[in-house]
């Protein structure tokens, strides 16, 4: 895929994503109409690019549903339901072609089909129009046929080859849509015929619409069908091409004609080499090679204006280490005929900008791995600032308080403050919006809720908090699985919502905040709620649970259990869920990311569940911790508080262990026993406990350490090969006495 086609992919994403996103807000609020020219804008630019990336399935299709769109902006046409699952069906396709073009690097085989059912069912809305009404007697190219036979001068230069005949019909509104019908028609290379006519009679003078276009027009040229249908690409609705006769191509005209197109081929080639990523040792050498050949092209086809244009701002381009100046001039020479090449147009773009403003906010797109590799060298500094701590704290303890001491112990803050930004700007720099993940959610909703008969609207906030990229991807799963299961199994059909007292339409509530060093997102929903009663009878039928431990949990552990393999209190299998792995799957996706997921219910209420999140998946403040004669990390965040007790105040209870904190019972148990480590300690009935309270794994608990070591600032490595499936730990970091410590996953380990 050439980096054109590249650009116009990561473009095109964003823009499939607006409109989608505002088609959902626009069938809320059909008459809108700010919404509605936000999603103009957006088909108009995809249309654009992608005739610019030389896709005309893609732009056919584009055009077709702009026109509808200009027919809702002009409320020629009420905005329905049905218009809107039209429109959807377009940017859906859109994005599957985008998808096959990142693999491909094309169109597949069968766009052009596909093109052409969509746009027939996009064109069946449309309103009927004047344009119907154009002569219709011209349809077979009689015209064309007759002034050929009145004119031997134009049968001559045909000879034995073919004319090609235009009829161009330009829509009443094309003005609006960017279209200059005279200024196509100029682009048409050899065209030996042109009539201009009146589409419908002229009114009254003083009721001329002058924003309207009431001409028809009818044209032969000497160049090919496919010259001709290159010119039109952008509206094949509005024109109609044949080949009637053509004559010989070797007239001095058509020398000409054929040098300025190989010019302008490769004039969009060295634009298609500015524009593409470049390292920076390299950009002088590509900018003049690039200056040099446009230059030297440009000459060739005689426009010497055209060449100095281009020499013009080479200073300014090679003193700013930016092709951007270059390229619009490039970009001007391309979108204007030969013959202007030669004009001495300002390649300065001023106009509007009042003096002092400051330049737009401007963005830069940069390989994820090279922001990963950024990341891992901020790593490696903050394993060699722990080193530096564990050496400054030697020498201290070695020499005392002696000035070298004291100096070490100071540069070594020094070093410590400037890693910790260093740190923190790499990991900003893989910080994106949760709203990459919610915002397709709205689209399940409204298509979920249609398939099951029911009616939900969805609202959201928080989506402009940021978290790690890795996280924002690996949420949306996640997010899905919960959001299915509110609207099959939470919500209720509207006849149930009406004898409940509630409104038919069920309201789901997607809300982000922000916790310490995590993020917290909340699911709910005003449906029927979690039954308690039904999940243990599903638990103890599915052997998940025994009679007598079903008997003892409270309602809130019970519910608990949604989260189980395998366990679901759906009635019958659905094509949206029932089948007791999605909630299964929510839990282990959050848990590997370091996170804990929680559910709470209320029987005719409805459902909240709650995924809390790591911020970054690369940094964590940890403490270490001593158990079985081994260290261990533990998640700052996971640690409650800890408590020293005597042993006395730690309960049998059946076949745990439990102590009571502030009127609460806590279970707890030694982590080097939950670890099954070889040097498991032997309590001492005469010491103190030391235990470690968590309320990772949705439930609070203690874990029984031998001592607290110290807090520290790490990079956790995953776990990988073999031990990448081992849920108990996070992952790895380095000590700084060159040590590997093992980060715990606390919520695995009281699994």
């Amino acid at each position: 895929m050439n980096a054109l086609l590249e650009q116009f992919v990561i473009e095109a994403r964003e823009l499939v994503n607006e409109a989608s996103d505002e088609l959902l807000a626009l069938e809320r609020l059909p008459g809108d109409q700010q919404r509605i020219d936000v999603v103009f804008r957006a088909f108009h630019t995809l249309k654009g690019g992608a005739a610019i990336a030389d896709l005309p399935d893609m732009t056919q299709l584009l055009h077709v549903g702009e026109d509808l769109l200009s027919a809702l902006r002009g409320r020629k046409l009420p905005c329905t339901s049905d218009i809107i699952n039209a429109l959807l069906a377009c940017v859906d396709q859109v994005g599957h072609w985008l998808a096959d073009i990142e693999t491909t690097g094309r169109l597949p085989d069968l766009a052009a089909e596909r093109a052409a059912v969509l746009a027939a069912d996009l064109r069946r809305f449309l309103p009927r129009s004047s344009v119907e009404t154009a002569v219709r007697a011209d349809s077979e190219f009689d015209w064309a046929a007759r002034i050929i036979a009145d004119d031997p001068a134009l049968s001559a230069k045909a000879g034995h080859g073919a004319i090609v005949a235009i009829a161009y019909d330009p829509q009443p509104n094309c003005f609006f849509d960017g279209d200059n019908p005279l200024g196509l028609l100029r682009k048409v290379p050899q065209l030996v015929f042109l009539d201009v006519r009146a589409r419908s009679p002229w009114p009254d003078l003083q009721k001329i619409n002058p924003f309207a276009c009431n001409l028809a027009f009818r044209a032969l040229t000497l160049a090919s069908r496919h010259d001709v249908g290159q010119v039109f690409r952008y509206i094949p609705d509005q024109v109609r091409i044949a080949e009637i006769a053509r004559g010989s191509d070797s007239s001095a005209a058509a020398r000409e004609r054929s040098s300025r197109d190989l010019a302008r081929k490769i004039l969009a080639a060295q634009r298609t080499l500015l524009a593409a990523p470049c390292p920076e040792k390299e950009f002088f050498g590509r900018l003049g090679a690039a200056i040099e050949v446009a230059k030297n092209v440009l000459r060739f086809a005689g426009a010497e204006g055209g060449a100095a244009r281009i020499e013009a701002v080479r200073a300014e381009a090679t003193s700013a280490r930016n092709a951007d100046v270059v390229l619009r001039v490039l970009d001007q020479l391309l979108s204007s005929a030969a013959s202007d090449w030669s004009k001495a147009d300002s390649v300065h773009d001023t106009e509007g900008a009042p003096a002092g403003e400051l330049p737009a906010t401007r963005t830069l797109r940069i390989e994820e791995a090279k922001v990963d590799r950024r990341l891992d060298v901020a790593g490696e500094l903050i394993v060699a600032k722990n080193t530096m701590n564990d050496l400054a704290a030697r020498i201290g303890a070695e020499l005392g308080e002696v000035e070298i001491a004291r100096a070490v112990r100071n540069q070594t803050a020094v070093i410590d403050r400037l890693v910790g930004q260093t740190h923190h700007s790499a990991v900003q720099l893989r910080m994106v919006p949760l709203a990459q993940a919610f915002r397709r959610l709205p689209r399940v909703v409204r298509d979920v809720s249609h398939e099951l008969g029911k009616q939900a609207a969805i609202t959201m906030k928080g989506e402009d908090i940021e978290a790690d990229k890795s996280v924002v991807d690996a949420i949306f799963e996640p997010l899905l699985h919960v959001l299915r299961n509110a609207l099959d199994h939470g919500i209720e059909p509207p006849e149930g919502r009406r004898a409940a007292g509630k409104p038919e339409q069920a309201e789901i509530t997607l809300g982000a905040f922000r916790h310490g060093e995590h993020i917290v997102i909340e699911l709910g929903d005003d449906g029927r709620g979690i039954d308690p009663a039904a999940v243990r009878r599903k638990a103890r039928e599915q052997s998940l649970i025994g009679e007598e431990e079903a008997r003892e949990l409270s309602d809130d552990q019970a519910i608990q259990l949604v989260f189980a393999e395998g366990l679901s209190t759906a009635a019958q299998v659905s094509q949206v869920s029932g089948r007791g792995v999605g909630l299964a799957a929510v839990r282990a996706t959050v848990e590997r990311l370091g996170g804990a997921v929680g559910v709470a219910s209320q029987s005719g209420r409805g459902t909240t569940v709650r995924l809390t999140l790591p911020l970054s998946m690369a940094f964590m403040r940890i403490m270490t911790i001593h158990a079985g004669g081994e260290v261990f990390g533990v998640p700052i965040e996971a640690i409650a508080e800890t408590v020293r007790l005597p042993r006395a105040h730690i309960l049998q209870i059946k076949n745990g262990e439990a102590f009571v904190l502030r009127d609460r019972i806590v279970p707890t148990c030694r982590l080097d026993r939950l670890l099954d480590l070889p040097n498991v300690g032997i309590c001492d009935r005469d010491n103190d406990a030391l235990i470690l309270v968590t309320d990772a794994g949705g439930q609070t608990a203690g874990l029984e350490i031998d001592s607290i070591g110290e807090r520290l600032d790490v990079v956790v490595k995953p776990m990988q090969g073999l031990l990448a499936e081992v849920q108990d730990y996070a992952g790895t970091t380095m000590l700084g006495n060159g040590r590997v410590l093992l980060v715990l996953n606390l919520g695995a380990v009281l699994q």
